[in-house]
């Protein structure tokens, strides 16, 4: 067990799925804003 040889992994597994889980924090605002303009612009 290599724990030298695990932890970057690991670190990059971990800062990959905090990426992921805030990727969608900064998508949603955007996409509301999107839709909110889209339906404005229709209506």
């Amino acid at each position: 067990m290599r724990k030298i040889a695990t932890n970057p992994l690991r670190s990059r597994d971990l800062a990959l799925a905090g990426g992921l889980l805030v990727f969608p924090l900064f998508l949603y605002p955007a996409n509301l804003a999107w839709v909110v303009d889209f339906r404005v612009a229709e209506a």
